[in-house]
């Protein structure tokens, strides 16, 4: 405020001060004030043509968009920010690689997969130019590569990245507030494929970390104290999940509102948990919820299949007709992603099954998931007191 008593509103360095003010502002989980200081640095630096600051000033307001769940919003101020950063930056360049990678994860959100991939290469090997493998911003995109190959089903490709991007992280940068997040990105992704005992180490080491060197409000943190739960949730400690999943529930709703996705996809993790604790009310009521909020705003597929999964699964003894709608949706959803290693799918298969009444075949694909996830996981236990239930 002071340099825009001195220089007025519009001056550049005034601008620069305020991006970096509106920049402050969304970390801290202040994102109404963050996004007025960042509309209106757009509103001061457009008339006076592309450079620098306006390129810095539309790909900080794209994450506050991202914050809010804004994904058509947010992939185009960083298309225009793209362009800027064209126009009066040399490629390679790491600001240009950084709008390339934030653009990818837009798309992600929207569903468009291909060109997420293609962004994402595209912006890793100018960064490898500009800084060398062996540095932490290397590190952190190599890792957002390793997670957009996940989503892909490209799971070992995957887990090498992932692996590199820990290593490089651990060598370079072993004090940075954000490691405990690539200890957790490496470690759900192992959980996802059922491989719990490597999963469980690597899942607490980045809750630890998170909790040390992160506030209780910051996005990484809130992602590793989720994917705690999801631990804790497929372990069977189910009231443990509970606990954390609300905690994180509480935080998201007072940093986004009620009504974003993110708090959607807390209440799906959350209501699977009551599924398999036996809650099946409240699960419906947690999903009801969700479903609700994902109607009207861009979800990234697979977690809109993991909704349709747990609810199909839920509907199978009331509903079986509503309940095969909504399962062979989610397996469309999840279609590509190396069936042979993807438990959800094989969850859908088995409610398929279940809800044609093929109980020769559920049974067969119990044992295929119990290979998976092993006999004693409680997914396989609530299948198998399905099918002894006769339902």
């Amino acid at each position: 405020y002071r340099q825009e008593e001195l220089l007025g509103p519009s001056h550049p360095d005034t601008a620069w001060l305020r991006i970096g003010f509106g920049s402050t502002l969304a970390a801290s989980g202040e994102l109404d004030e963050a996004e007025n200081q960042l509309q209106r640095a757009v509103a001061d630096l457009r008339p006076l043509g592309p450079s620098r600051a306006l390129g810095q000033a539309l790909h900080t307001l794209a994450q506050v968009f991202d914050a809010r769940g804004m994904a058509a919003e947010q992939a185009e101020v960083l298309k225009e920010a793209l362009a800027v950063r064209r126009r009066v930056l040399t490629p390679p360049d790491s600001a240009i690689a950084a709008t390339l990678s934030n653009l990818s994860g837009a798309y992600d959100d929207l569903g468009r997969e291909e060109e997420s991939l293609a962004l994402q290469l595209e912006a890793l090997e100018m960064l490898r130019v500009v800084r060398g493998d062996e540095h932490p911003d290397v590190a952190s995109m190599t890792g957002n590569l390793g997670l957009k190959l996940a989503h892909l089903g490209r799971w070992d490709e995957c887990i090498v990245l992932l692996r590199r991007s820990l290593d490089v992280a651990e060598r370079t940068a072993p004090a940075a507030r954000e490691l405990g997040g690539k200890y957790t990105n490496l470690g759900k992704v192992l959980l996802d494929l059922g491989r719990i005992e490597e999963a469980a180490p690597l899942i607490r080491r980045g809750l630890e970390l998170a909790r040390e060197r992160l506030p209780a409000t910051a996005f990484t943190r809130l992602a590793c104290e989720v994917n705690a739960a999801t631990l804790d949730r497929e372990l069977g400690r189910f009231d443990d999940a509970r606990t954390l999943y609300l905690e994180v529930l509480e935080e998201f709703v007072s940093i986004l509102g009620a009504d974003h996705e993110a708090v959607a996809r807390v209440r799906v993790l959350l209501a699977d948990n009551e599924r398999l604790a036996g809650d099946p009310g409240r699960a419906r009521a947690l999903l009801e919820r969700a479903d609700a909020v994902q109607r009207q705003v861009a979800v990234e597929p697979l977690h809109r299949s993991e909704t349709l999964l747990c609810r199909g699964l839920l509907s199978l003894s009331s509903a079986p007709e509503a309940a095969r709608d909504d399962l062979a949706a989610a397996l469309e959803l999840r279609a590509g992603r190396a069936p042979d290693r993807d438990w959800r799918r094989w969850e859908g298969e088995l409610g398929l099954a279940l809800a044609d009444g093929r109980s020769d075949d559920a049974g067969a694909i119990v044992d295929r998931l119990a290979a998976l996830l092993g006999r004693n996981h409680p997914r396989v236990r609530w299948f198998e007191a399905m099918l002894s239930h006769g339902s």
